[in-house]
């Protein structure tokens, strides 16, 4: 991303990780996107949960 590191307090991701073609990739770069004392709120589906619902554009869903 064209942002310097340290540049946020807080990243949000909702309902989007899934998407991701390498989530390991966008976790590091919200490390070096994160300042110091910041905060990443990620909200995703369960892959265990019964009742879910996989989107046919999603590349993997993570388990709690």
């Amino acid at each position: 991303m064209p942002f310097a590191g340290d540049a946020f307090d807080t990243i949000i991701i909702f309902e989007a990780l899934y998407y991701l073609a390498d989530v390991k990739r966008f976790i590091a770069e919200v490390h070096r996107l994160l300042a110091e004392r910041g905060s990443c709120l990620i909200v995703s589906a369960n892959r265990e949960w019964d009742e879910i619902a996989p989107s046919p554009h999603s590349t993997v869903y993570l388990s709690a």
